[in-house]
Formats: C-alpha cells, sequence, structure tokens
C-alpha cells in the first residue's frame, strides 16, 4: 500500500527586537538568516485530498503566529510503500544512543527541469548521501520554484557542510553530478537540534572537529555594545578574536576561528546563550545578530544561475515598443513611460536571474499586452476617443501595477534571493508558486481552445494576469477596456482558500475565462432575439399580475375585467415583442437617432454619431443589449400606450355603460383604470439603487442578461472539459459554501441558473445528439453517492426541472411579481431562456468540428482544437489523482508544455520586433 507524504518545514524568522520567550516548538534552531525551523507532520495521514490539507494548515500556521514571528512553509511531497518519512524523522529526533544534532535543508533547481527523471534521482541521492554511522537523508517534490528539496542529518556539522559544499564546486565529489543533475542553484539553511543544543552532557561530548570560520554579525543596541560579547567570547576560546566594524544593515562582525563544538553551541543554549534570543545578555546588548559558519578550505562560489537565450530578445522588443510611444510632454505620460520602463528593466533582470522562466513568460504577454494599448495613445486619429479614455486608461494602469506586483512577489517567496527579506515587507499569500503557474497554464489552454478564429481573418487577442487576492471567490475583471480594438487584457483574483481545491479551481476558470473567450459559442444574435422575446414576455406578465391584483383588491365586480382576457395578453406581448425588435433596429440609424434621440444633433452631431457607431459594434454585448434593451421597453410604454393598453380602459367604460347606464361613472371608472397604468409603468421603469429585489424592468434585465452569462460560461466548462452531473454540482455547492451561506440554501436565481443548464445537458435531441451530454444514470449516481449535500441539491434541481422545463409537464404560469426574480419562474419564460443554451450548445460542437469553418483545412481545424480539449480533460482528471508524487509530477508536466508554447509565442514576436526595429 503506497503512502501520500506532505512534510511540511515550517522556518522562522524572530522579530527585531526578537521575542524574549524561547519558541518551544522550534524544533531546531537555525544559523545564518533564519532563526528557527519546526518539522510538522504529515498532512496527508488522515487526509483524503491532496492539496485540500495544505490550506487547514496555513490556517493554523497564520493563527500560531500571534505577532511574535514570521514564517514561511515548504510542503515536501513523496508517495512511498513504506514509512521511509515517519522512520526519518523518528531517527532525527531520537535521544538514545548516537543522535543527528545537525539538519540541513538545502532546496535545489535542476537547471533544464528534467523532471522525468525526479524521482530516480531522489532515490539515488538517498541511498548515496545515507551513510547510517554519519548521515542519513530523504528528498521531497514540491510545488515552489525548486525542484527538489533534499533534508540530511548529521552526526557531525562538518560532514553535512562539505556535502553541500560539493554541489556548488561541481567537482567530481559533488552528488548532483554523480547522478547526472546539473545544478542552477541552491539554497541551504543549517541548524541544531534543540533538545540537544540545551542537553550539557550530550554537547560536551561532542568529539567531531572545531568550526572552522564563525562570522558572528551583529546589530548593537547601543555603540559599541559587542565589546563585552567579544572578551567573553576570548575567555572561552583562551585566544585572541578579532571584531571589524562594516557598513550595511549591521554594526560589527566578530571572526572566530578553530571553534570546538561543544563551546560553540554553549552560546545558543536558551536562557543563557549569550547569541540566544532568550538571554538577559542578548538583550542588553543586541537588537540582531546573524551567524554564518564556514569551513577551513575554500567553500566556492554559488552557481551564477543561467542567461536564457531569449533574454536578448524579449528584453529589446519590450525596449522597442517603449520606444513607439514617443515621447509626450504631459505630467502623466512622463510618469508612465517611467513606470514602464521601470518594469521592463525588471523582467530584463528577471530574465537573467536563475528563477523559473516560466515565470517571465506568463509575466512577459501581459505586459507585451499594455505596451500595445499605451502605444495607441499616440494615434492622432483617435485623439477624441482616447482623451475620453485617459482617465480609465490611467486608472488601470495603476491597478495592473499593483497586480503584476502581487504576483512577482509570490512567484518568488521561495527562491533563495527573496526568501530572504526583510520582516517588514509584508507578503499577504503563500501559495505554492508552481501551482499558481499551473493554474496560468489552465487559463493560457482555454484560451486556446476558445479563442481558435475558425475561419475568421483575424481572432482577438487575450491575456490573463492571474495573481492571489483578498476575494471569496474568482474575480475577473477586464482592464484597459475597450482601448484598443481586438486586445483585451483581464486580471484573474484567485482567493487563497479555493487555490488548493484544483477541482473547483478548474471548473470556476474554465468558467470565468469562457465569459470572455470565444464569440462564436456565445451567440450573441441569438442572445438579443430570445432577449427580447423573454422582456416581452416579462413585461406582459408584470402587468398581467398586477392589474388583476390592482382591479381585485380595487374594484368591485372584476370578473368580467380578468377572465377573457387570454388572447389580449397574447396580442400584449405580440406587439410588445414588435415593436421592440423596431426599437432596437431603429439604434442603427443615424437619422433616427438624431431626430429622436439628440434632439440637439444639429448642433452637435457627435453624441448621436458615436451611439449609432458603437451600437453598430457593440450591440449584442450584454452590457450595451441590456441598457439599450431598458430604453426601448420605456419608449415602447410611453410611444405605444393606447395600443397596448387601450382595449383594457373601453372595455371597461363599454362595461360601465352596459351595468350602470351612466355615462359618467363609467368614464371615471376607465379613468380610474388609465391612473393606475400609468402608475404601473412608472413603477415597472423606475428603478432604485435601494431596493434591488424589487421588480422593474431594468432589475428584470439585469437578471436575465445574468442568466444568459453564467448558463452560457457554465456550459462551456461542462462541455469543454466534459465534467459530469456530479462536478457541475460540487462547484455550485461549494462556491455557495464559500462565500458563507448558512444552514445551506440554494436562492431563487441559482435555483434558475442550474436547473437551466442541467436540463440543456440532459436534452439529447437535435444536433446535441452528437455531442457530449448527461444520461439519466448521471442523477442516479448522485443519488447513490455518499455526499448529502449534493443528493440534496440534486434532489431539488430534479424537482425544479420537472415542473418548469420538463417536456411532459404543463406549463406554469408565474402568478406574483413582487421580486424580480419570481417573473422567471414562467416555464414560457424559462422555455427561451433554454433554447438559448440549446443554440450555444450546437454551435460549440459546430465550432469544434469546424463545421462554420471557411478556407481553412477543417481536418487540421478538428485536429487541432480535439488535441487541446484532450489536453484540457486529462489535466482535469489530476483532480482525482490519489499519488501525489503523480499530483506533482503531473502538474509540473502541464506547467512545461505551457512555458514552451509561450516561449514561442515571445520568439515570434520578438523576432518580428527587434527585425522590424
Amino acid at each position: 500500500m503506497a503512502y501520500n507524504v506532505c512534510r511540511p518545514i515550517i522556518l522562522y524568522n524572530d522579530f527585531l527586537p526578537p521575542d524574549e520567550e524561547p519558541h518551544n516548538n522550534w524544533d531546531y534552531l537555525a544559523f545564518g538568516y533564519f532563526d528557527g525551523i519546526a518539522i510538522g507532520e504529515n498532512l496527508l495521514k488522515k487526509a483524503d485530498g491532496i492539496l485540500e490539507r495544505l490550506w487547514e494548515h496555513e490556517i493554523e500556521q497564520t493563527k500560531a503566529l500571534n505577532g511574535r514571528f514570521s514564517s514561511q512553509v515548504l510542503y515536501g511531497f513523496r508517495c512511498e510503500e513504506e514509512t521511509c518519512d515517519e522512520d526519518f524523522w523518528n531517527d532525527a529526533q531520537k535521544k538514545e544512543g548516537k543522535p543527528y544534532p545537525f539538519i540541513f535543508v538545502t532546496l535545489i533547481q535542476e537547471k533544464t527541469e528534467k523532471w522525468k527523471t525526479y524521482n530516480t534521482w531522489r532515490q539515488e541521492l538517498e541511498v548515496n548521501l545515507t551513510d547510517s554511522g554519519k548521515r542519513k537523508a530523504i528528498t521531497y517534490l514540491t510545488l515552489d520554484n525548486n525542484s527538489l528539496m533534499l533534508i540530511l542529518i548529521c552526526r557531525d556539522y562538518e560532514d553535512g557542510a562539505l556535502i553541500i559544499d560539493s554541489f556548488h564546486r561541481g567537482d567530481d565529489t559533488s552528488p548532483l553530478k554523480h547522478i547526472g543533475m546539473e545544478l542552477s542553484y541552491s539554497f541551504t539553511i543549517a541548524a541544531v537540534r534543540r533538545q540537544f543544543l540545551n542537553d550539557e552532557e550530550a554537547i560536551q561530548g561532542m568529539q567531531g572537529p572545531p568550526a572552522g570560520h564563525v562570522f558572528i554579525y551583529a546589530i548593537e543596541k547601543e555603540p559599541n555594545s559587542i565589546e563585552g560579547v567579544r572578551r567573553k567570547i576570548e575567555c572561552d576560546l583562551q585566544k585572541d578574536v578579532k571584531k571589524e566594524s562594516i557598513l550595511g544593515c549591521n554594526d560589527e562582525v566578530i571572526i572566530a576561528e578553530d571553534v570546538p563544538w561543544r563551546v560553540l553551541l554553549k552560546w545558543f543554549q536558551d536562557g543563557n546563550g549569550i547569541f540566544n534570543h532568550s538571554s538577559k545578555e542578548y538583550r542588553k546588548r543586541f537588537i540582531g545578530v546573524t551567524t554564518i559558519i564556514g569551513q577551513r578550505q575554500n567553500l566556492g562560489g554559488d552557481s551564477q544561475g543561467r542567461e536564457s537565450d531569449n533574454s536578448l530578445f524579449s528584453y529589446n522588443a519590450l525596449r522597442k515598443m517603449l520606444e513607439e510611444i514617443g515621447q509626450m510632454e504631459e505630467t502623466r505620460y512622463r510618469e508612465l513611460e517611467r513606470y514602464l520602463r521601470r518594469v521592463i528593466n525588471s523582467v530584463h533582470k528577471f530574465d537573467n536571474a536563475p528563477v523559473e522562466d516560466y515565470l517571465l513568460c506568463s509575466l512577459f504577454m501581459p505586459i507585451r499586452m499594455v505596451l500595445e494599448i499605451s502605444a495607441s495613445f499616440r494615434d492622432p486619429s483617435q485623439a477624441d476617443r482616447l482623451k475620453r479614455l485617459e482617465g480609465d486608461f490611467f486608472d488601470s494602469f495603476y491597478e495592473f501595477v499593483k497586480a503584476l506586483n502581487l504576483c512577482v512577489q509570490n512567484s518568488n517567496r521561495s527562491d533563495r534571493q527573496f526568501t530572504q527579506s526583510l520582516d517588514f515587507n509584508v507578503q499577504i499569500y503563500s501559495i505554492p508558486v508552481r501551482l499558481n503557474a499551473f493554474y496560468n497554464a489552465f487559463i493560457y489552454n482555454v484560451r486556446q481552445f476558445l479563442n481558435d478564429p475558425c475561419g475568421e481573418e483575424k481572432k482577438h487577442e487575450y491575456e490573463f494576469l492571474t495573481c492571489p487576492g483578498v476575494v471569496d471567490t474568482v474575480q475577473v475583471s477586464e482592464i484597459f477596456k475597450n482601448m484598443l480594438e481586438g486586445n483585451r487584457l483581464f486580471l484573474v483574483n484567485i482567493p487563497e482558500n479555493e487555490i488548493y481545491d484544483m477541482r473547483l479551481m478548474l471548473i470556476m476558470l474554465g468558467h470565468e475565462v469562457g465569459h470572455f473567450v470565444g464569440k462564436r459559442v456565445r451567440n450573441r444574435p441569438a442572445r438579443k432575439k430570445y432577449s427580447v422575446k423573454v422582456i416581452s414576455k416579462i413585461t406582459t406578465a408584470y402587468f398581467r399580475i398586477k392589474l388583476k391584483k390592482y382591479v381585485k383588491h380595487s374594484m368591485s365586480e372584476c370578473d368580467h375585467f380578468l377572465q377573457p382576457l387570454k388572447e389580449y395578453w397574447r396580442h400584449f406581448e405580440s406587439v410588445m415583442e414588435k415593436y421592440l425588435f423596431e426599437q432596437m433596429d431603429n439604434l442603427k440609424d443615424l437619422d433616427y437617432l438624431k431626430e429622436y434621440k439628440y434632439h440637439n444633433s444639429q448642433n452637435d452631431p457627435a453624441p448621436a454619431e458615436e451611439f449609432c457607431s458603437m451600437y453598430e459594434k457593440y450591440g449584442e454585448y450584454s452590457h450595451v443589449l441590456r441598457e439599450t434593451l431598458v430604453d426601448s421597453v420605456i419608449d415602447v410604454l410611453h410611444d405605444h400606450r393606447k395600443e397596448l393598453f387601450g382595449y383594457l380602459q373601453e372595455k371597461e367604460y363599454l362595461y360601465g355603460l352596459e351595468r350602470k347606464k351612466d355615462i359618467s361613472k363609467a368614464a371615471k371608472k376607465r379613468q380610474r383604470i388609465s391612473e393606475a397604468v400609468g402608475d404601473l409603468i412608472i413603477d415597472a421603469t423606475g428603478y432604485s439603487i435601494w431596493d434591488r429585489q424589487s421588480f422593474s424592468v431594468m432589475s428584470a434585465a439585469h437578471m436575465m442578461m445574468d442568466f444568459f452569462k453564467e448558463c452560457e460560461a457554465d456550459l462551456v466548462a461542462i462541455l469543454m472539459l466534459e465534467l459530469s452531473f456530479e462536478d457541475y454540482l460540487y462547484a455550485i455547492w461549494k462556491s455557495i459554501r464559500d462565500q458563507g451561506v448558512q444552514n445551506w440554501e440554494i436562492g431563487g436565481e441559482m435555483l434558475i441558473r442550474v436547473g437551466l443548464v442541467t436540463c440543456c445537458m440532459r436534452y439529447p435531441s437535435g444536433k446535441t445528439q452528437l455531442g457530449f451530454h448527461w444520461e439519466n444514470d448521471e442523477y442516479e449516481r448522485v443519488k447513490s453517492q455518499a455526499d448529502e449535500e449534493l443528493k440534496k441539491m440534486s434532489m431539488i434541481i430534479e424537482k425544479f426541472s420537472r415542473k418548469y422545463l420538463s417536456i411532459e409537464t404543463c406549463y406554469v404560469k408565474c402568478e406574483q411579481a413582487r421580486r424580480t426574480v419570481d417573473v422567471f419562474f414562467d416555464s414560457e419564460v424559462l422555455e427561451l431562456l433554454l433554447k438559448y443554451l440549446l443554440t450555444c450548445r450546437d454551435t460549440f460542437y459546430d465550432e469544434l468540428r469546424g463545421q462554420q469553418t471557411k478556407n481553412v483545412d477543417v481536418t487540421e481545424h478538428y485536429v487541432r482544437m480535439q488535441k487541446i480539449q484532450k489536453h484540457l480533460k486529462d489535466v482535469y482528471k489530476l483532480c482525482r489523482e490519489k499519488n501525489a508524487e503523480k499530483l506533482v509530477f503531473g502538474i509540473r508536466e502541464f506547467v512545461e508544455d505551457y512555458r514552451q508554447q509561450l516561449w514561442e509565442e515571445i520568439r515570434d514576436f520578438a523576432e518580428r520586433k527587434v527585425g522590424n526595429g
């Protein structure tokens, strides 16, 4: 039986000034930058999920801080047939016999990223480095930038230090070179076990060679307060000890040579060690101390890393683009140029640094997009339009720079040159870097799949900058909106609590990208057609319900008014629909706009021309469609009021004449109906920000568009990843729960959304027979599985679908309109929304098969689309992976494919730019 292991190695920094109390939860006292190390329990010992437990551990660690120190966690993964991990740490902590007092935690980054050989390397390293008489070794995979994490426990410090030193020298003694591993760089934290450190008898028994060189860097509490410590060290060693003043963040350094370990370790003991934070002597003389232990021989230098052969191309291409922006005199543009130059210079430094180049790639593409948008602002032909967008442009730019900073900060926190950061450089997030890159890679592949041009001459350019965010669910926002035709840049804020749930994240990211990418699948012409039909039906239902209630409560003898009106309301709906279509078409007519909408157009025709141009281009986009639809409903109700409501008024008048024989009383009743209609029109077309739940045409249009958008995006994720009904319900349930809904409830809007999508996926007729859909056993599978929450949701959805959406069911009419959502609980309204979704579903498979492709090899298109979709489905299968090593390797492989694809794009772009320059 295989055992999954996720071992947290927790690195601690005491604050300045340090805490007075000993930190008893620290297993080791560390030399160098870090102050302590704790070894956590295997997080996967009793856990089913692999990544979800990491988030729980992060919460536990954050609670434990209490402002006394800071911490960083390194998670080591492995899957083993025997309890090697448990045995190793039991040996590390044992008291009897010969203990292993020293530990070396080494983060290794391999130069060529031959991840498929990592398991072989790990096993060879463990065998080659383990010597029961001297040391033991264990290795882990990580989800940070590092390739491997190597842990050595040693009886003698110098034994472990010599091995680590051989890594950097790269000579024939290096164990890494022996197994064929090319080191990019490594970073080691050395420490001593506190239990051993505070055992006087154990220390006195140490027989190993002395520490060759001990450098003690100190920040003094008062000038020359280190002198008393230097004299004590001379007394302990019985020889002279040098002290040198230095410039920088430290004040002084004491240099001691050939220090016996039984003496050195006494300086760090809890309570009275002169270099232990808990001693009175320390607090009297120091603010901070850093100890570096060297060997007698030349330690050599760290690897200088690799300079990417792509760096010159990418850097010069970005500089070339920046030059194209030109010199602008306005202060804001000069500031913009300064910011951009700093970003580009940082990218170049990033490019040369020994860090994973997928980080550079994922940053390069959004930066390139921003430069292209910035360059468009010097186009003289666009001066007027861009002047109006200037404020939005700079707001977006500042938001972009903040997001870029967060992204870089989190991406590099586990690298050596970034790990040793000051405590006040607040790092909010601790997300495994490669996991964030994995989601970047997923978004990239979804974008590739949905953005295939399929015969179009030009496709939109989409870029996504993914960063952790203080949000409760995934949020995608577009910046630099409508500033450069065909170029769109999005910020993706991912909540830290959800990033460890891969199953949820992949569904949500597929949904969010589906909102923006994939023009044809959204079927905007069909959405426009169905939105007019739906809003006509809803408006009719609203007046039918409200007038019925008004007459029933305000006028006697109302039966004549209510019963024989079925045909009338059908006529009312058809008239609304007819005039709405006409009104929406008129918005493309410049002469109509000048005469009826913009009455001052003779003096200033620009507003009418701009609206006409905007509507011609974006009239089917949801935000434009929603607003113009509401305006059109208001115009139709006012302009055609007599045709819509005249029959009711005259019917009441004639009935009054028939019963009362009194013309004046009959006229008064007609007037009352007319006034009631006027009030209802005002109520329906008004809008209050204080009461968003109450019905209005605007709130109905907003909710309708939300149904169109959210259902379509759900559908894209389901079809693209071929999700099961259980997968879909899980994502919905988890989203509801993570947003803090108490006592498990599903609101009316969510019920309609999930019900529509479920019905669409179970609808087998038409073209969709050729595509993926849910069979009846999907319901049965959810009912038979153990999760009570999903069972409950499944029954609610099934009940809703049978009542409102089932083909066999008679149509159910809505008979209330207190809230906006009420008018959507109507079979005829829901049927229209469902028809739109079925159209989108058919189009998805038309796109996949290339049935709408023109002048393109259909076979080539189909093969390309199938390949990307298979790649996405295979990645989604990782969510259910139970083997920790296979999961980590799967993530690494996906990120590596992403890196190669990005470099191809960057290289093509850079060669064009540099070549043109």
